[in-house]
């Protein structure tokens, strides 16, 4: 009986995760900080001193995805700017986030940001903006910022074909804890 069980288990898992076995979801914490005036335009310090956005981002990485925002949900963001991504699957194109995001970058109209990562499937990503930069914004006097410091951090949430064979799993178990206390009250009887 509890082989039948574990063989219906693994039938369902499998399943499950063939349904959506290319897309993947992926969690980014990102902060930006040191922001330089890219073009030395002279207005100053920038109106933000750190940027700290966290997204989760369902995208499927063997496809050319976006500009769009389905699949992107943003958790937390300082900035007051709308979010897009644009992925190419195709190497050297990178993950795209931004307020207009393209494949290989960003277009930067006044109140937008950009944020490119190199690497987005890497344990360790890299963000990069065309040429070793990370993150740009643009603020209302069109002056563009540029961080010196950028931390990408990764964080993966499990696909459902996981959460399908983990709740199995503690169902099985609690079925066999369920027959076992059962067993005792039986054969007293």
């Amino acid at each position: 009986m509890i082989l039948k069980i574990l063989i219906a288990g693994a039938l369902a898992a499998s399943l499950a995760g063939s349904a959506h076995a290319a897309e993947i979801t992926v969690s980014y914490v990102i902060s930006a900080s040191n922001f330089y005036d890219v073009f030395n335009q002279g207005f100053g310090s920038p109106p933000v001193s750190q940027v700290n956005e966290d997204f989760t981002l369902s995208f499927d990485p063997k496809v050319k995805t976006g500009p769009t925002s389905a699949g992107l949900k943003i958790t937390s963001f300082n900035l007051p700017y709308s979010s897009e991504f644009a992925y190419g699957p195709i190497p050297g194109e990178p993950l795209v986030v931004g307020t207009v995001p393209v494949f290989s970058g960003c277009n930067l109209p006044r109140n937008s940001y950009c944020l490119v990562i190199s690497t987005p499937l890497a344990t360790t990503p890299t963000g990069a903006f065309i040429h070793d930069g990370a993150f740009l914004y643009e603020d209302a006097t069109e002056t563009v910022w540029e961080a010196n410091n950028v931390s990408i951090n990764i964080g993966p949430i499990p696909e459902p074909s996981t959460w399908v064979m983990m709740i199995l799993g503690f169902a099985g178990v609690g079925f066999i804890a369920y027959r076992r206390k059962s067993k005792p009250a039986l054969m007293a009887v």
